[in-house]
Order: structure tokens, then sequence, then C-alpha cells
């Protein structure tokens, strides 16, 4: 989740990340009333980008409807991204949001990195002791490959953190390494502009060791489901 106050760049490092104008960007605060979804696949690594009103208190009743959106994906949120206006002093709505977030996974950013500082690490680093700060440029992109780095980091940590650990036996192992063999097998089969069956009969060896492997009953009917629609060339 992307989140802070109203005008720090939201929207616009969001457009930055995804390589285009996915969210409306103004100079006007309170611009973005919903939440903008995205989808990107980095390093492998399927994410779900979320971009949200600002946070602050406010009596536009759409406004508010959509701070009260963030407000829930800020509870959802594996990863939230908190930024902060690098050109303008630290705010009421900073502050509330730095003390809302202090607890879970977050990112602090310093964005508009293209304009005269006003804003520091260093003040951030006296309010908020040990937090790895990254400063950016939504406007040039700078700085936005460190954000999506650090975000990968994350991910990896708490894949490979003890409670998510996948222990699985020799087995196991040896099912699942003939599984990806079989599906490189029906790969190149279609490839090479063999017959449906050739392919199935590798599609099914790979739904067989998987099905040996978690102790799962696979329906034969899946396959009919698969090739239901499977065009073949001439």
């Amino acid at each position: 989740m992307i989140c802070g106050k109203p005008n720090v760049g939201k929207s616009s490092i969001l457009n930055s990340i995804v390589g285009r104008e996915r969210a409306i960007v103004t100079p006007i605060p309170g611009t973005t009333r919903d939440v903008i979804e995205e989808h990107l696949i980095i390093d492998g690594y399927p994410l779900r980008f979320v971009d949200t009103a600002g946070i602050r208190e406010s009596d536009d009743v759409i406004e508010s409807l959509g701070i009260h959106k963030a407000r829930e994906y800020l509870e959802m949120a594996n990863i939230i991204v908190v930024i902060f206006d690098r050109s303008q002093n630290l705010q009421k709505e900073d502050f509330d949001l730095m003390e809302i977030v202090k607890n879970k996974t977050h990112i602090v950013v310093l964005n508009k990195s293209d304009l005269p500082a006003v804003l520091s690490s260093s003040h951030i680093s006296e309010l908020y002791s040990q937090e790895d700060i990254i400063e950016i440029s939504a406007l040039s992109g700078s700085g936005v490959s460190e954000l999506l780095k650090k975000i990968v980091d994350l991910i990896r940590h708490n894949i490979h953190s003890e409670e998510s650990m996948l222990a699985i036996n020799t087995r196991q192992c040896e099912e699942l390494v003939r599984s990806i063999s079989s599906l490189h097998n029906a790969l190149h089969s279609l490839q090479e502009g063999l017959t449906p069956d050739v392919v199935i009969f590798d599609i099914d060896d790979a739904l067989r060791s998987l099905q040996r492997m978690n102790g799962e009953n696979i329906d034969k009917k899946l396959l009919d489901t698969i090739f239901g629609s499977f065009c073949v060339g001439k």
C-alpha cells in the first residue's frame, strides 16, 4: 500500500512504478478519492500495488469515504510505503500516519527529491530511529528502483522466515522434479507442433506427480476441462 497525507505524490509514485499514467495527478490535494490497484511481477514475485486517498480529516463526504477505505487497507497491507513530501515540513497528518504504521511492516520514502529540500532523512531519523529511509523523485524516476528493491528484499525476508519455511521430504522433491520435467516436455511438444494427445500425456504425468506429492485426488475430468477450449492449429 502506498499511503501518506494528500499531495505528497502517492499517485505519481504509482505511475512511475507501473510506467504509465494509471492514476490522475493534479496539484489539488485530495484528487484520489478511491482505491487504485495495479498488479506487477517484479523479480518473479506477483505484487499488488494499491494507491489510496490521502489520509487526513475531511468534511467532504466523497473524500471521507476514500479515507475510510485507505484506513481499511492499512490494516490489510503486507507492506506499507509511507510517503513524505521532502519539500515541506512535517505536519500533524504525517505524525499521525507514522504512529499508525510504526508497528507494521513499512518503508519510509521522502518524495520530491527534485525540489529544494526542507525535510531531510535526519529529521525523520530523529523522530523515528532505525528507519531505512529512501529518497526518490516520482517526477524523474530517481530512487524508484531502490524502492522496488527494498520491497522485494522485505518479501524475501518474510518468505524465508522460520514461520513460513516449506519442508518437503525426498519423495516429494522427486515428484516435484518429475512434474516440472513433464511440463517442460509438454511445452516442447506444443512448440514442435505435435498432436494434442502427445501434450496431454505429459500433462497427465505432471498432474499425477503432483497428486502423489500432496495426496490430493485429481479428477481425470480436469484434462477434459483443460483441453475443452484448446484450439489446435493446422
